[in-house]
């Protein structure tokens, strides 16, 4: 299999997607680099950020086998809203060249610490311990600063706290205790040592309370440092063995633990292991063009721009795709998918970012006329619920940007470049048509674009509309080619037929429809 050396573009993330959770491209000094930034940012909006040192583990315990349901959506949500996520585990590194987007290495919560440590004690950083074994908090606190001349330690903690049980009846006051303590001693650095996913919970549920900068789920790391558990020699962490060594030091708790979740994981990326190979195959692929917008004008406030994507989305569009959104999150942005045939693997992180900001509001977006074969592999991906609820069949977009009446008269229109969609809903008799003045407006529409009058809201017609419609084309030089009729219903076609006028009047499925809106057109480009 080759290896995409593609690097992100300036403003995206630059990572890949781990089966739905967004990792971080870094090494060791670059995520401490980062670590440095969320600091330096804290003072500006007093957002207490999180990181996420991703392992088999998190990754087991958050997702389910069944595509669409995850075994513990509240962490997965947790690890997905993390502010950076890191490579703890070599099977997650292994997973980002499955997904043809390699990370630079491994960044182990108990290599973090230490790296932080000694950042720290150089720019003035203090840090607070808080969890593990009863007293490993101290201990890792004293060899850090014996080790780091200069560090500090803002405070350790090692107190009891329920995400489950009984012991959940109390979390207000027995949080509220510990965030006093944690927020007194102005740490800029927490780290949680309660295990996965207690440590993730627990900070999700006080991150509006905690005043902390950075605060990081680092597990078994506070044992590691105080020596109560030995890492492996440093020739099995070269060679990704690590696991093997911690099985070994007990057996009795992890053998199992760890069997489980590399059966799983494999199983869980099966699914990508054949559309990699697939992608593999199909050598040759060009780059896409950038994507070609138009504009469906209906007033200056009610402004929707359409773009058609070709049938293979690479990262390179989605991740200029992204950048238009985050530059005008305000616009509304129809993406029509009906030629998508596949998006690579490498792109699967865009696509998840896309999809959160259309669910989360942050920006406006449809995906229109998503292939069932397309989303099976985003499904395999676990990316597809992230957009779900902005999908849309084609039926379903004009409700989105038409919903008239179900009584009286309505007629909306939104004109593109060469042009014109016209709805029409309610009543659309011959007599309302010729008191909203219907004739007069649509002919003058049709004089210089082609004009789509779509019929699918229309509750009440007669024959005589047609008749009206049949006048139009009459008076418009090629009028059959430049006044077509959309969303009729079974019966209006079967009033069409009993007229005699189905010949002089042209009518297009929806199939047809999508390729006049959303055709590829030389518009203005994003």
């Amino acid at each position: 299999m080759t290896t995409n050396t593609y690097e992100a573009a300036p403003g995206t993330r630059d990572g890949f997607s781990s089966l739905g959770i967004a990792v971080d491209n870094l090494d060791m000094n670059g995520a401490v680099d980062r670590i440095a930034e969320l600091i330096r940012a804290y003072p500006a909006d007093k957002k207490a950020r999180s990181v996420a040192t991703l392992n088999v583990d998190f990754m087991v315990n958050a997702l389910g086998y069944a595509f669409s349901k995850p075994r513990h959506p509240e962490l997965l949500e947790i690890l997905r809203s993390a502010d950076l996520v890191t490579a703890d585990g070599f099977p997650v590194v292994v997973l980002s060249k499955i997904m043809n987007s390699p990370i630079k290495s491994r960044v182990t919560g108990a290599d973090l610490v230490p790296a932080l440590a000694e950042r720290g004690a150089a720019s003035g950083w203090s840090l607070y311990l808080l969890g593990g074994q009863a007293g490993s908090a101290d201990e890792a606190a004293e060899k850090l600063c014996d080790q780091y001349p200069g560090l500090t330690i803002a405070g350790t903690d090692a107190p009891m706290v329920h995400v489950s049980g009984e012991g959940m009846s109390s979390y207000e006051a027995d949080d509220a205790e510990i965030v006093a303590r944690i927020n007194a001693a102005k740490p800029d650095i927490l780290l949680i040592g309660f295990g996965n996913p207690k440590q993730e919970q627990w900070f999700y549920r006080n991150r509006h309370a905690l005043r902390v900068p950075v605060s990081i789920g680092v597990g078994g790391t506070f044992e590691f440092i105080a020596g109560r558990t030995r890492r492996a020699p440093e020739l099995l962490q070269k060679l990704n063995l690590e696991w093997v060594y911690r099985v070994y030091q007990d057996p009795h708790r992890l053998w199992k633990r760890y069997c489980i979740g590399l059966v799983k994981l494999g199983l869980l990326t099966m699914p990508l292991l054949w559309l990699r190979l697939l992608e593999s195959l199909k050598l040759g692929r060009k780059s896409a063009a950038p994507l070609q917008w138009q504009t469906l004008w209906g007033s200056r406030r009610d402004v929707v721009q359409t773009a058609q994507l070709p049938k293979y989305v690479t990262r390179q569009l989605l991740e200029q795709l992204l950048a238009t959104i985050k530059a005008d999150p305000e616009r509304m942005l129809i993406l029509d998918m009906h030629r998508v045939r596949h998006i690579e693997l490498a792109a699967h992180l865009a696509f998840f970012e896309i999809g959160r900001r259309f669910s989360s509001g942050q920006a406006n977006g449809v995906l229109l006329s998503l292939r069932p074969k397309v989303r099976r592999r985003l499904e395999a991906g676990r990316i597809m619920d992230t957009c779900a609820s902005n999908t849309r069949s084609l039926a379903e977009l004009h409700g989105v940007m038409n919903m008239p009446a179900s009584t009286g008269t309505s007629c909306r229109s939104y004109v593109l470049d060469d042009s014109a969609l016209v709805y029409l809903g309610g009543d659309a008799t011959a007599t309302s048509l010729t008191n909203l003045g219907f004739e007069i407006c649509v002919a003058d529409i049709a004089r210089d674009r082609r004009c789509i009058i779509d019929m699918r809201y229309v509750t009440e017609l007669d024959s005589l509309t047609f008749a009206h419609l049949y006048r139009l084309v009459k008076s418009i030089p090629n009028g059959k080619e430049k006044l077509l009729i959309s969303g009729l219903s079974s019966d209006h076609r079967t009033t069409l037929g009993q007229t005699g006028l189905d010949q002089y009047l042209t009518v297009i499925n929806d199939r047809q429809l999508s390729s006049y809106l959303f055709k590829s057109a030389e518009v203005t480009s994003s």
